[in-house]
Order: structure tokens, then sequence, then C-alpha cells
């Protein structure tokens, strides 16, 4: 039996990142692939919207286990093992622990790509108050947090409780304001080319890639198709992506969308333990998370 290399992220690189979620900690570590689900990649998403996952090695989040104090925690999304690290706060973590290779022969099938552990604090006593502020150099992607955290212990030192209260709020960057995506495009092979002949177009990007479907909407009578133009008015002659001296005219569905997705959580957090005797011990933990991602 070998030993296996674990990779330790202590609570005061944690202080010091600022992150709203441990998940953009994380993140700076390249151990860590794009995670499946974040606040970057689920604007289409309806039951996962703001969610943050981990992925270790690009491997997927379904084979990366996540443990809490060394046992496995509940999932965060549905018909998924994956877990949301939103549910897990900052001011509780102690160190995370990474482990990214042979653990499967140790956790199962479901730790192919490797364990990230969270060790709690255990001894935390007094009151800790935080707040901070901070936006991006657009001016936007605002964010927010204020969080209470208070620890005690009985007298004998058998006894230990930790409570806490956060709040935290992520606004909004969207797409139509950054010059790289602020009109729909399309990335990959345009139906118009033939891969064979041009290998290259599935690496063009097609500008502007606009949707001939208006949230006016539009509809077919006989050989014509009618659309609304902006005026709201009937027309029948347009050309959704433009060409040939002709004007694009259709809707730029990036005029709405968002590169990140805003987010407000509510959390309550609790955990403690009550040693009974030499080998038996009480422990509780609680849970409670309300976020609500503000969809477009």
């Amino acid at each position: 039996m070998s030993s296996a290399p674990i990779q330790v992220v202590d609570s005061t690189a944690i202080d010091a990142s600022g992150s709203l979620n441990i998940q953009d900690l994380l993140l700076d570590n390249p151990a860590f692939g794009t995670p499946a689900i974040s606040r970057t990649n689920s604007n289409f998403s309806t039951a996962s919207a703001g969610v943050a996952t981990v992925d270790l090695r690009n491997l997927g989040s379904n084979r990366t286990l996540v443990l809490v104090n060394g046992r496995r925690y509940v999932s965060g999304v549905p018909g998924s093992s994956a877990v949301d690290l939103n549910t897990i706060p900052s001011q509780f973590i102690e160190r995370v622990e990474i482990m990214t290779g042979g653990a499967s022969s140790v956790y199962g099938s479901d730790a192919v790509a490797g364990v990230v552990n969270f060790v709690l604090k255990d001894d935390f006593e007094g009151v800790e108050f935080d707040g901070q502020y901070g936006e991006s150099s657009e001016g936007d992607d605002e964010s927010r947090q204020f969080n209470f955290t208070s620890g005690l212990s009985s007298s004998d030192g058998k006894g230990r409780a930790m409570f806490h209260l956060g709040y935290s709020d992520q606004g909004a960057v969207f797409s139509r304001d950054r010059d790289r995506s602020a009109v729909d495009q399309f990335s990959g092979i345009y139906f118009e080319d033939d891969p064979v002949a041009n290998p290259g177009s599935i690496f063009d990007a097609v500008s502007p890639f606009l949707s001939s479907f208006p949230p006016q909407g539009r509809f077919s009578a006989g050989d014509e198709t009618f659309t609304f133009n902006d005026a709201n008015t009937l027309q029948n002659s347009f050309s959704t992506n433009g060409g040939d001296g002709v004007a694009a005219n259709g809707f730029n569905r990036s005029g709405v969308r968002t590169i990140a997705i805003p987010t407000e959580r509510y959390l309550f957090a609790s955990n403690g333990s009550y040693e009974l005797s030499d080998k038996h011990s009480f422990f509780m933990k609680v849970l409670t998370l309300q976020q609500q991602p503000f969809l477009n």
C-alpha cells in the first residue's frame, strides 16, 4: 500500500483570498478543471442555476468526491452526486485537503478523479463579523457579503458549538457589456461550410449570427414569413444576418444574455459536538441555504 500526495489549503489562504465562495479560490489550483456548474456557465440551466461545483482534472463533477470532515456530503444537484459548495461557509473551514490520485481504491468509483475533503473548525471561540464589497474593472459584477460567526465551548471542554449567519449578493455581468460577446456569434462548423473541403472552418467564428425569431414573434402565411420590426409593424422582407449590402436585422440574443448570473444567498449553518465518554461522542450539523438566481 503506497501513500498518496495531499494538497492542503488552510484557513489563512481562505481568509486572504476574499472569495465569496470557496469554489473561486479552489479554481486557482491547476488540479481543478472547469467546473460543470458555476455562476458563469449555468445561464440556461433551470434546476442548478448558480450552483458551485468542483471538477478535479476535468474528469467530471460526478467523479470528484466531496467530503466534509471525512464524511460524504449531500448532493446539491437533482439526479447527481455533485455537491453545491454554496452550502459550506468559508468561515467554518479549517482547511481543504485535496487528493488527486489513487482515491477510487479507497472511496469507490465516484472518486476516480480524486477527493476534496473540507475539514471544519471545531475549537472556535468568540465572535467574528466581516463585510466585503467589490466590483470588476468594468464597473459591474458588484459583490457584497456580510457574515456573523460565533463559537463557544463548555467549561469542562467536552462540548463545543459554532453558529454562522451569512448574506452574499453577486451582481450580473451582461454579454452586451463586453466587446467580445456583445454580438451573438457562432463558433464551430457553419452550416454553409463543407468541413471536408474547408477543415479550418471549425475554428472560425461567424459574426453576427443572429436569430430570425425576435421576441415580438413571427408567423408564416403561405410562402411568406412575416416578422415585426422595432416599431412593432409587420414586415416580410428581412435579412437575419445581413450580407450583399443588406443590413442585419435579426434578433441579437447576446443583448439579453449574462456571462455571470446575479445571485443572492442567505446561509445559516451550525455545528456542535459533545464528548459523552472516552469512546463515545455526539455531533450535529445544520446547514440551510436560500439561493435566488435571477435568470434572464
